[in-house]
């Protein structure tokens, strides 16, 4: 939720998080059920803000996604019924790094086209065409193999996201809370993927506002 320090609490009678600080709640969920040589959720990974995905490394029920769904369904089948509840469930991916479980990813990459960014006319690119671009700049020219992959991370960490949130309303409908509920659905930004040559977010363009 962006909200520092989150330990603060803002009015939430319980919290449970996951930060870049290795002290959360996740990171210690990682820690305790992987062996240290996995390298918790960063894997094997030198750039934390590439275009290039990378796969999962750890088994899926372990992957954020699914932790932070776990974790909803298992507060919302605890919380007392007597007491009308109001649940804020933070999902962190889509986002850099894209780490999608393997068979989301390849579901993607099989795909013979994905789609290409939009180049203004106006756009400059990178210098020297963005060959040699450092793997976590913001001024980019995907394209061919890079810009395939790169949005194939991207559409597998949707895909993930999307099954989640269904595990989340079905647990919803056998509770019987579907009924009684308003499910409000919100994103805080999108992601550039190329569009006049730019990657990440923090621009007044449509990839990265809407």
């Amino acid at each position: 939720m962006h909200l520092c320090p989150m330990e603060m609490g803002y009015g939430f009678e319980h919290q449970e998080i996951s930060t870049g600080d290795c002290n959360c709640d996740y990171f210690n969920f990682l820690a305790s059920h992987s062996p240290p040589e996995a390298n918790g959720v960063w894997g094997q990974r030198g750039a934390q803000q590439s275009f290039i995905p990378h796969p999962w490394h750890l088994p899926d029920w372990q992957h954020l996604t699914n932790w932070t769904v776990d974790r909803s369904i298992k507060w919302l089948h605890g919380r007392d019924p007597s007491r009308p509840f109001f649940l804020t469930v933070g999902f962190n991916q889509p986002h850099t790094p894209n780490s999608p479980p393997r068979h989301y990813l390849d579901r993607y990459l099989r795909l013979p086209d994905l789609g290409r960014p939009v180049i203004g006319d106006w756009a400059i690119p990178p210098a020297n065409d963005g060959i040699g671009v450092d793997l976590e700049s913001r001024y980019v020219n995907l394209t061919g193999v890079n810009l395939h992959t790169c949005l194939a991370g991207y559409y597998a960490e949707i895909n993930l996201l999307d099954d989640a949130i269904g595990r989340l309303l079905v647990y919803l409908q056998a509770a019987g809370l579907a009924q009684n509920t308003y499910v409000i659905f919100s994103s805080d930004h999108g992601e550039m993927l190329g569009d006049h040559y730019r990657y990440h977010k923090s621009v007044p363009y449509e990839g990265a506002a809407h």
